[in-house]
């Protein structure tokens, strides 16, 4: 015999903000990363981190191109970056936060290990 039991309440699941393209033209920083989105899609990028797979070896920076991504099957909606001079740098940022201070993250390195470097808006 098979027992099903229901836990009543109620219970929300987390869901990023749903960001529009002019909700990503500005400064983003923190754990020492800083985008500027620009209206044209520049992007001015200073120490991206470079991971080996596991560790962050290196920090880039230059200039080139963004543009937002949907979600897709796995991911979460972000910004793509082209940076010709960061080869090897994290190029794809994902949404995470609250409607009222999105963030944008990378998980770095090995997924078990936590390692995430989260860029938050700044006010302008």
């Amino acid at each position: 015999m098979i027992a099903t039991f229901f836990v009543g309440g109620t219970s929300s699941t987390y869901q990023p903000p749903a960001l529009e393209r002019a909700d990503y033209i500005g400064e983003w920083a923190g754990d020492g990363v800083r985008l500027e989105l620009g209206e044209q899609g520049s992007v001015m990028a200073r120490k991206l981190p470079v991971h080996d797979g596991f560790d962050v070896v290196d920090r880039c920076s230059g200039h080139g191109t963004w543009e937002p991504e949907q979600a897709d099957y796995g991911l979460r909606a972000g910004v793509a970056l082209t940076i010709p001079d960061c080869k090897g740098a994290q190029l794809r940022w994902e949404v995470a936060g609250t409607d009222e201070r999105p963030e944008l993250f990378v998980l770095m390195g090995d997924p078990d290990a936590g390692n995430v470097a989260v860029l938050r808006k700044r006010a302008g």
